[in-house]
């Protein structure tokens, strides 16, 4: 989108599952305390585990799976937990919307959305190789590994069409 509406970003990627995991890195440098939030049941908890394991000074605040119809229990068990950081794997737009929905009622200091990264974490799904990651091409790796993604998939033209007319109503007014 950057490049069709012709303002440049910075070169340089970084994937939700690198962020999710340098913002582990630093609480436990920092002794500040993390909230897992998401996956199927076991995950986040699997997730907590192997973080712990990787960077010994973690201090996991608490952990709980993305099943859950009683918000506001979820929220108490995170603000009674003293966690720093909240991590959500919820899916898109879920955790987006979730986050933006108790962002009032929360209180951590910082929290954010990273999809499958748990999983990942978890030793449940594998990041594409690095070629795939080199070139861009992640995504498709993700395609063909789950092909149920499609319909997920099939959203990027949309959003591709919508910034060409953007593009047009920026450059004609």
């Amino acid at each position: 989108a950057s490049r069709i509406l012709r303002r440049p970003l910075r070169k340089g990627k970084v994937a939700g599952t690198e962020l999710c995991e340098n913002l582990i890195k630093l609480s436990a440098a920092k002794g500040k305390g993390v909230f897992f939030l998401g996956g199927k049941p076991g995950i986040a908890q699997t997730s907590a585990f192997h973080m712990k394991e990787r960077y010994p000074g973690l201090k996991i605040a608490g952990c709980h799976d993305g099943y859950f119809k009683d918000d506001a229990a979820v929220i108490k068990k995170i603000n009674d937990s003293g966690a720093s950081l909240l991590l959500i794997c919820l899916g898109v737009p879920r955790q987006e919307k979730w986050m933006y929905s108790h962002r009032g009622e929360l209180n951590v200091k910082l929290m954010g959305g990273f999809g499958g990264s748990f999983d990942i974490f978890a030793g449940v799904s594998r990041r594409a190789p690095r070629v795939f990651i080199r070139l861009n091409l992640e995504w498709l790796y993700r395609l063909i590994r789950e092909p149920r993604r499609i319909g997920r998939m099939m959203k990027l033209p949309k959003f591709i069409i919508g910034v060409l007319f953007s593009r047009k109503r920026y450059h004609s007014g």
